[in-house]
């Protein structure tokens, strides 16, 4: 059995080469109508090759020479490591003393730029809900969580949750504040 690759390889846009495998099967007899036939019917060989060695070179020659670009050193706060990647935030208020309006800004803003920020802030505040009473007219249809609970089936209790103690008070203020304004309610599962 005799094998015979052709490695095929074209210069255009982009580089493709692709290498083609044929393999003799039979020797060839004396008899004329009898040839060897190759893995591809569409060719027909009249004559047996010998043993071949196979050999690839690829040189690739560039045009020019490809210039070296200088790499700017990363600051040093990444090289530490340990510099977060989250920005430090300022805050600042835009109400008053007995009704805060608390937003955060980026705290390596420049002077100029910082007042140019809290400026317009100030002039759209009215767009931003501050509270949950500030925001009644959601649609339900929108913002209404369910569980997909299947009809029929068994509730199992679950262990309840810790938290620590000085969270408890926090937790229970939020929630309190969801329940006034009708954002939640206590729902029996399964409906």
């Amino acid at each position: 059995m005799k094998r015979q690759t052709t490695l095929t390889i074209s210069c255009g846009r982009v580089l493709k080469a692709k290498a083609q495998t044929v393999i003799f099967t039979q020797v060839q007899s004396d008899d004329e109508d009898d040839k060897e036939s190759i893995a591809s019917s569409n060719y027909i060989s009249n004559s047996v090759e010998e043993n071949i060695a196979q050999t690839y070179h690829i040189t690739l020659i560039e045009d020019g020479e490809v210039e070296e670009e200088d790499a700017e050193d990363a600051p040093a706060e990444l090289e530490e490591g340990t510099k977060a990647t989250i920005d430090e935030l300022k805050e600042v208020n835009l109400g008053d003393i007995e009704n805060p309006r608390p937003i955060y800004i980026n705290a390596s803003l420049n002077y100029g730029e910082e007042g140019t920020y809290i400026a317009l802030l100030n002039e759209f505040k009215d767009v931003f809900a501050w509270s949950y009473k500030e925001m009644p007219g959601l649609d339900p249809k929108v913002v209404v969580h369910h569980l997909s609970v299947k009809k029929g089936a068994r509730p199992i209790k679950q262990g309840q949750r810790r938290f620590r103690p000085e969270l408890i008070l926090l937790i229970e203020g939020e929630v309190n504040k969801l329940i006034e304004v009708g954002f939640i309610r206590e729902v029996k599962y399964p409906m």
